[in-house]
């Protein structure tokens, strides 16, 4: 426990609005030990409820937002904390941690305004999970964080270019796995339905490309049979008419039947979409199957590693038939590099290890510690 025998109070201070990366913050602030979360707003939207009537531009009052899929089987626990009882602890938490959308903005500037609290009496840090490596300078300036974490920093730039520029600590913070609502993991032996599965929005246009690829496996090479191959789109996308396989393309699943899908099948594969760091990758791995990984350009806390995790390809998906065919075919190192992607997976990319990263990070430089990246496998 970061500090020692007593209990953590962490204030969280997310968004109404869907966001992906403090959602499995929040989750994995839930799930460690030895944490105290004050969570404010309270979202009934993360507990199987609807949030209405939260501002929408130009449309005040008109928001609902409902629970997300990926939390829907295991909802996070009603707060224990009252808003009451949040303003009265405010600043003195161990940790506040605010997303940058407008709810965590007005929070935070909500609880300074009630007391009266300077920036520096705050034990702030930012976690900024949108899409791009772009970080607000503004932002900084106003909230002042003794820390900044941030779902994509290119790889171009070693991490310490970015806390040099910034003049301050600036770590990365990737999307998590939703473990808390995937059942357990079913191992090698699990039924297989599918050979292949792919299921991906189009979000990106190197998705259409790896698409083509898994569609051209099947109906020109035929490396299994399309009863086999489950490979799957959006319903209005012009692959359905345009491409020569299009025909065999399915439309995606409900998340809990696509993560079931994707958890019976030997082969899938993950490339970007809106952000280079894609949900749907670390879904892959959570799932079980080998996963063909198109290596994202980031810095990631225990990166998957070619060959020992996943199974590296390019983004013009010129080697994906190559790599389908051969894993097909060799059974013991398909499941063996799969299992351990699995659990690499489970180890170090789901929500509570996300969250345990954050912590670990933030114990060390509000102790005054230095912290060294290779400690975090950066």
């Amino acid at each position: 426990m970061p500090f020692g025998e007593r209990r953590m109070k962490v204030l969280a201070l997310p968004d109404f609005q869907a966001d992906y990366g403090f959602h499995g913050l929040l989750t994995g602030l839930y799930e460690l030990e030895g944490i105290d979360v004050y969570e404010y707003p309270h979202l009934q939207s993360l507990r199987g409820g609807s949030d209405i009537g939260y501002d929408l531009p130009g449309n005040p009052g008109a928001g609902n937002t409902g629970c997300p899929s990926y939390l829907s089987p295991a909802p996070l626990p009603a707060p224990l904390h009252s808003k009451e009882e949040i303003f009265d602890t405010f600043p003195n938490f161990d940790l506040v941690v605010m997303g940058i959308r407008d709810y965590s903005r007005r929070g935070i500037d909500e609880l300074r305004q009630a007391k009266g609290v300077s920036s520096d009496r705050v034990p702030l840090v930012i976690y900024d999970a949108d899409d791009s490596d772009w970080i607000d300078r503004d932002l900084i300036s106003r909230f002042k964080p003794f820390c900044f974490f941030k779902r994509e920093l290119t790889d171009q730039y070693p991490l310490a270019a970015y806390t040099h520029d910034y003049n301050m600590p600036i770590f990365p913070l990737p999307f998590s796995a939703f473990t808390r609502s995937f059942p357990k993991p079913e191992g090698p032996d699990r039924d297989t339905r599918y050979d292949i599965f792919l299921s991906l929005g189009r979000t990106h246009p190197s998705r259409d490309v790896l698409l083509g690829a898994f569609l051209d496996a099947v109906g020109r090479d035929h490396i299994c049979s399309p009863e086999r191959a489950w490979i799957a789109t959006n319903g209005n996308s012009p692959m359905w008419q345009e491409h020569a396989y299009g025909h065999l393309l399915h439309n995606l699943l409900p998340w809990s039947e696509y993560m079931m899908a994707q958890g019976q099948s030997l082969i899938t594969a993950s490339i970007r979409g809106f952000g280079r760091d894609a949900l749907h990758a670390l879904e892959a791995f959570l799932c079980g199957p080998l996963v063909l990984y198109c290596e994202p350009g980031l810095h990631i806390p225990y990166p998957f590693k070619d060959e020992e995790h996943c199974v590296f390809f390019s983004e013009d998906c010129l080697n994906v038939q190559r790599l389908l065919r051969y894993f097909l075919e060799e059974h013991e190192h398909r499941e063996m590099i799969a299992a351990q992607g699995q659990q690499h997976c489970l180890d170090h990319h789901s929500t509570i290890a996300r969250a345990d990263y954050l912590i670990s990070i933030c114990s060390k430089l509000r102790a005054g510690e230095k912290v060294d990246p290779g400690e975090f496998g950066l």
